[in-house]
């Protein structure tokens, strides 16, 4: 069984909705996200920041599970996971959501192969988003 190494449910009140509940007590930073009914909502550039995870390697296999509402729209896609600081090789894991094409972008990069990608488009309905998974890029 595979354990979650950070775990964020947004539950409780602020503080405690922003604290590590797997256990392992990963300090998280959090800029501009408001809860709301056990929802974290990001405004303008808001962020949670795992400083776990900052110059180190991640291993053989790397498990990421979000759940994510899109909400209105934006020209450039929104940042959902991203482990890029300005780093000038870019971020080796990294989750955007495109509003205009309705599309969740993940990419991820090894030392074996650059920017593998798989798109999976999103319809909205009923509050909840809806994924179709196709492969853009075989790793």
């Amino acid at each position: 069984m595979c354990n979650p190494d950070t775990l964020i449910d947004f539950e409780g009140g602020d503080p405690d909705a922003f604290v590590d509940k797997s256990g392992h007590r990963n300090g998280i930073g959090k800029e501009n996200v408001r809860l709301k009914d056990g929802t974290g909502f990001f405004y303008g550039k808001g962020k949670l920041s795992f400083w776990r995870y900052s110059n180190v390697e991640l291993g053989p296999l790397l498990a990421i599970q979000i759940r994510f509402f899109p909400y209105g729209y934006s020209k450039y896609p929104m940042g959902l996971v991203s482990n890029c600081n300005g780093s000038p090789i870019g971020a080796t894991v990294d989750i955007r959501l495109d509003t205009k094409t309705k599309q969740a972008v993940f990419r991820l990069s090894t030392n074996k192969q650059l920017n593998n990608e798989i798109v999976l488009p999103y319809e909205v309905g009923k509050g909840h988003i809806i994924c179709k998974p196709s492969l853009f890029n075989q790793i």
